[in-house]
């Protein structure tokens, strides 16, 4: 059975001592090293080591590989990690809370900024990785079955009760099968399968949603999208629909909340299982791709609600974050006001105090 850990009178206090020393090491000044200015990274909760997996990504209009990293807050220290190696990786990531290793899809590999057609430059894959924390590894795995090759923008969680990862949308830059996907595919890390779940509703195709599991409920949740009612290109709203995934069930379901985050694209969620739901940050909107601000919390029983907080991050999408489920706190590092513009700005949210706290960095000592 899945090891749900619940927030015990020991959890309670020992999330209490890691806020004090937290806290404790904000105050001894800027964080030297680590990455510059990052967007379209992944992140997880690296659970065997207690840091923070900042995975790929890309700064500034450059799309050659940049080096992944690892946060750790306890030790107000960075440093670099293995990474997936060139071309350049899109990817989805979270991490396996029960054999203690991070999974990662990569759907395309890029060789460059496209002149003409993104053909030119893109190779659309399917590839499986899993990352041993204590070996700073990466192991390509040899799977049975793959998602389609080219889900660019593609989301993907672990579900701890069913002990699966679950796949859904990405868009296909070229060739077959191009355009937004809405497949749904569960990906078992004990025998290395990928099933094609094929539910008899699902949202529609999509990619830079924001996608979290919900321990509360057991569910997947969903929101957001990068496809328009308009279709590709459109400067219509993004959609605003819930879309919840039952793993056991194979069902997706609509749930229409008011209030809500709005129609963004490009934002961040993670589960809070404290908060009993998801929280979201940020994101943008149509037309012109604002960028916008706010904290959400989204639970199955209540639905979305802001949580009105002191301090935040700036309106930015492109950013990631991750979730220390012992020290209560959600990590944020990047993302921007624009995709090629993005900040170096690490922030966390301490469900403690609700609010949102920045990590000031010196700049003159930043990585890549």
């Amino acid at each position: 059975m899945p090891r749900y850990r619940k927030s015990t009178p020991w959890r309670i206090a020992l999330a209490a001592v890691l806020g004090t020393i937290l806290a404790a090491s904000c105050a001894r000044g800027p964080v030297t090293g680590g990455p510059k200015n990052r967007a379209y990274a992944v992140s997880a909760w690296d659970q065997v080591r207690g840091r923070m997996l900042l995975v790929e990504g890309q700064y500034g209009a450059n799309v050659t590989p940049v080096p992944s990293w690892t946060w750790d807050p306890a030790a107000r220290v960075w440093e670099k990690m293995a990474g997936l190696g060139a071309p350049m990786p899109t990817v989805a990531l979270d991490w396996d809370a029960d054999r203690k290793k991070a999974v990662c899809f990569v759907s395309t590999r890029w060789h460059g900024m496209p002149t003409a057609t993104l053909e030119e430059v893109v190779d659309n894959v399917s590839e499986t990785w899993e990352y041993d924390a204590t070996a700073d590894a990466w192991t390509r795995l040899e799977t049975i079955g793959t998602p389609t090759p080219g889900l660019l923008g593609s989301r993907m969680v672990y579900d701890a009760k069913a002990r699966r990862m679950v796949l859904f949308g990405g868009y296909v830059t070229h060739g077959p099968g191009m355009g937004y996907a809405n497949e749904t595919w569960a990906f078992d890390p004990a025998t290395a399968a990928w099933t094609l779940m094929a539910p008899p509703e699902s949202p529609a195709g999509r990619n830079y949603h924001e996608m979290a599991w919900d321990r509360t409920s057991g569910l997947v949740v969903a929101y957001g999208s990068d496809q328009s009612p308009g279709g590709p290109g459109s400067t219509k709203p993004f959609e605003t629909t819930t879309w919840l995934y039952d793993l056991a069930a194979n069902a997706w379901k609509a749930v229409e909340a008011t209030p809500n985050p709005g129609p963004v694209v490009y934002a961040a969620m993670v589960g809070v299982p404290e908060l009993g739901g998801c929280l979201l940050f940020g994101g943008v909107s149509n037309p012109g791709e604002k960028p916008r601000a706010g904290t959400w919390l989204f639970t199955v029983a209540g639905g979305w609600s802001r949580i009105e907080t002191t301090a935040e991050p700036t309106p930015r999408g492109w950013h990631s974050m991750a979730y220390d489920p012992v020290g209560q706190i959600v990590w944020l590092y990047g993302g921007g006001s624009r995709r090629n513009t993005a900040t170096s700005e690490l922030w966390y949210f301490d469900l403690k105090d609700r609010d949102w706290h920045r990590i000031e960095r010196d700049a003159g000592s930043y990585g890549d």
